[in-house]
């Protein structure tokens, strides 16, 4: 069945008028229920917005500072160890979207250590565990 065959879509001007009040323009909204429908709309608009726009405030993740994606997520390593000479990552932080990865300073001059992490607040590789 059509909407033309529908009782509602049948209905005189007058007929709609009292059921839905107002003139009868066929509009079937009361007076005031657009501007209704707008000021929720630019409500919903405004509320919103704060929330969107946090993505982009997220603090960087410090690490080497090398992006890698691994199983469909942007990684950076942020914890290493010494393994025959060379580092080798141990943990990697997962990169939120708008976050960014950046190089942590270097460890202390002279530092021995078989395992280093990076302490976030201070932006900086320290040992984890001394050699």
């Amino acid at each position: 069945m059509g909407w033309e065959d529908r009782d509602w879509a049948k209905w005189t001007d007058d007929e709609r008028s009292r059921f839905f009040g107002g003139g009868g323009s066929g509009v079937g909204m009361m007076p005031g229920a657009l501007l209704g429908i707008v000021v929720s709309l630019v409500g919903a608009v405004v509320f919103m917005h704060p929330f969107r726009a946090r993505h982009v405030l997220l603090p960087p993740v410090y690490g080497t500072g090398v992006v890698v994606h691994l199983m469909n997520q942007d990684t950076t390593c942020t914890m290493q160890s010494l393994e025959g000479g060379k580092w080798q990552c141990m943990r990697w932080a997962i990169l939120l979207r708008g976050q960014r990865a950046l190089p942590a300073l270097p460890l202390p001059t002279g530092s021995l250590c078989s395992a280093a992490v990076v302490d976030q607040p201070s932006h900086r590789w320290i040992c984890a565990t001394p050699s």
